[in-house]
């Protein structure tokens, strides 16, 4: 390259390397050793598959980065991360988790917005007045909105290690409702259940909003750069969302009731006296 009049070879030479690609770094991930589809599966660890590592993958694709995933327990992967400081980033992570174990944490732009709440049986949510007590929540996860109830003795949780076993619970009426979100039920209901007995969001019920994000204490300059991969690469990341179905309307779809199990109708036949349809 020949050099410019009056332009120092020196500053060209920089010039090049401050347009040409990022300098990409290699780096741990503390991942959830859980059996969370479609979000992720971490269940058998070291494998580590799901929507979060192909879109972790993906940008670290766009900026040279590579990342190696470590499922861990939950309780052990936030003493890990935040006492230890063993790992270089977390995911996914919000700022509503673990609070008291957290200082100085560095978040990115929310990923995904997760609606958390109690699942029940469709029909459930004819029978005004029938209290929900029994819940079932994955191991390790705090039912946030019902705390004080559960401190109380008004609420008791049943923790297991997977989905399909809250599910199992459930059939057999072990539990009232499971604790969870609308994208793991909408993946982990069994397939062929009638309409009347299909999870849905109890939303007479408190609910959480919970944001996905990709946490770390050390790396910001790697959390911006995260940020813009989440603006630029919008597209590519809405037909990963997609492809796993995690986006927005199939959450939204997963909460609501299905069209051709009436609450309207079911109410009103409970009310004249007669049976609600099965």
């Amino acid at each position: 390259m020949a050099a410019q009049p009056g332009v120092p070879v020196c500053l060209l030479l920089a010039g090049l390397c401050l347009t040409g690609p990022a300098h990409g770094g290699d780096y741990s991930v503390a991942v959830e050793a859980l059996d969370y589809q479609p979000l992720y599966d971490g269940s058998h660890p070291p494998a580590y598959t799901g929507f979060a590592r192909d879109l972790l993958d993906l940008f670290g694709r766009h900026y040279g980065h590579t990342f190696h995933y470590v499922p861990l327990p939950i309780n052990r992967l936030f003493a890990e991360m935040y006492r230890s400081q063993r790992y270089d980033f977390k995911f996914p992570d919000s700022p509503r988790w673990q609070v008291e174990q957290k200082r100085g944490v560095i978040y990115s732009e929310p990923v995904l917005a997760l609606t958390e709440g109690i699942f029940v049986p469709q029909r459930r949510l004819t029978q005004a007045g029938k209290p929900v007590r029994y819940i079932g929540i994955l191991a390790g996860f705090s039912p946030t909105p019902y705390q004080a109830q559960i401190a109380s003795g008004r609420m008791v949780v049943y923790p297991s290690n997977n989905f399909a076993e809250l599910f199992r619970m459930r059939t057999v009426e072990r539990v009232d409702g499971v604790y969870a979100n609308a994208f793991a039920v909408r993946h982990f209901q069994p397939p062929g259940t009638p309409p009347e007995d299909r999870l849905v969001l109890a939303r007479n019920l408190p609910y959480v909003t919970s944001q996905f994000c990709l946490a770390t204490l050390k790396y910001p300059a790697v959390i911006a750069q995260f940020n813009r991969f989440l603006r630029e690469q919008r597209d590519e990341i809405s037909r990963l969302k997609q492809r796993y179905g995690v986006d927005e309307v199939l959450q939204q779809d997963a909460t609501m009731p299905q069209q051709n199990w009436s609450i309207t109708s079911a109410t009103n036949a409970a009310s004249s006296g007669k049976p609600a349809e099965k």
